[in-house]
């Protein structure tokens, strides 16, 4: 069962005051229902729930200014577990024809709190020499805009690609600018609960590659306790030739922009474009695309080497070839399991001997209900792998 507690600021004195929503006991009268909670890779997690009038703590429920956790302990281990922490998002209160009141209260997680703080346009600069330069940077922006309660250290950072001038920091909200980063660059971010009590109350961690790992491996055999599985590959994104090209050329003598743009021919044998893997090309012929890369405010980046380099990492990310899975309904009691045992970003071994399938996955969405963990599902995907990995016809 889970705990589920509330603080709420005094706005008078700002004092902390902690009170339980939900307690373990089913006896309590502390207790909500309809409570689900929903988890995802690089997205705000939310709590909703409804809570009756009756409830000795109803009024302390608060937009923004009340915040909350959900905790609980795993039955295989006896480890706490939070599974959700944030804040009030939005609150309507309703009345039936009886006369009973009750509360529906949205909540979203402290990676929420990114939207209440700004970026100003930052040009890179020599603090931007590291990864970790660059986000302390936004970090220290976000800081200045919002209270105590949602400021954020900077925690576990993962990022091996060139610091190149095209680090810059652009007009919008912090999360809107971070989301840019791992759409432009790949990787996963979150934020957690700081253990230093010391430091601010998170902790935001980033990873080019995958943020979250398990390391107990579920096995999951669906051929029995499976209402609907979806199994596809997406090949709209493959690309087997890339043509990278930079800024556009400027005549030396007139300071004329030309219509020709930077290419990769001085340093890649007169050859303007990159070719995938003989696996790649042997199984889907040429394919061709097209990517700029450039920076406004510096026409010297990137050189043809850098140039060289950002398209093969865009070459290589676009043969890498995710088989995905969606299932929906999954009864895990029918496997001996509790919804508990699953974790975001998890990896499990998916079994279906109908479909052909025995491999890892990972759980990338959980959608945990409170009140009916039977109810509760996961969605997963597969594991990235290369495209001479894939056998047979797609």
């Amino acid at each position: 069962m889970y705990k589920v507690e509330i603080t709420k600021r005094e706005t008078w004195n700002g004092v902390d005051r902690t009170f339980t929503l939900n307690e373990v006991d089913v006896n309590s009268d502390k207790r909500i229902y309809n409570a689900t909670i929903t988890q995802e890779i690089n997205a705000i997690h939310g709590f909703n729930f409804t809570v009756n009038i009756m409830h000795p703590h109803y009024k302390e429920i608060v937009q923004k200014i009340t915040r909350i956790k959900v905790t609980f302990v795993r039955k295989s281990t006896g480890e706490t577990i939070e599974a959700f922490n944030g804040y009030v998002s939005k609150i309507q209160e309703h009345m039936d024809n009886s006369g009973r009141f009750c509360k529906t209260v949205v909540c979203e997680s402290a990676l929420g709190y990114l939207h209440d703080s700004v970026q100003t346009y930052v040009q890179r600069t020599g603090e931007f020499e590291t990864f970790r330069g660059f986000i302390q940077t936004m970090i220290t922006t976000h800081n200045r805009d919002v209270n105590t309660f949602a400021c954020i250290d900077v925690g576990t950072l993962v990022h091996n690609a060139p610091m190149y001038n095209s680090w810059t920091i652009q007009y919008g909200s912090s999360y809107d600018v971070l989301a840019y980063i791992s759409e432009r660059w790949g990787g996963e971010f979150r934020i957690r609960a700081n253990p230093n009590q010391n430091g601010n109350p998170y902790l935001f961690d980033y990873n080019e590659n995958r943020i979250i790992d398990s390391a107990n491996k579920i096995e999951i055999k669906l051929a029995k306790n499976l209402q609907s599985l979806d199994s596809f590959v997406d090949g709209t994104q493959i690309v087997t030739r890339l043509y990278p090209f930079g800024p556009k050329q400027i005549n030396s003598s007139t300071g004329e922009e030309l219509g020709t743009r930077r290419n990769i021919k001085s340093v890649n044998g007169d050859c303007d474009f990159l070719l995938a893997s003989t696996d790649a090309l042997g199984k889907y012929g040429h394919i061709s695309a097209i990517e700029i890369f450039e920076d406004p405010n510096d026409r010297s980046y990137p050189t043809p080497t850098q140039l060289k380099e950002l398209g093969q990492r865009s070459l290589d990310a676009r043969n890498a070839i995710t088989k995905n899975y969606k299932i929906t309904a999954l009864d895990l009691s029918t496997i001996g399991l509790d919804v508990e045992e699953f974790s975001l970003g998890g990896i499990c071994r998916l079994i279906n001997p109908v479909m052909g399938i025995d491999e890892d996955i990972r759980v990338t969405k959980l959608t945990l209900d409170l009140d009916n963990p039977q109810r509760s599902c996961i969605e997963v995907g597969g594991m990235p792998q290369p495209i001479s990995s894939l056998k047979g016809a797609i």
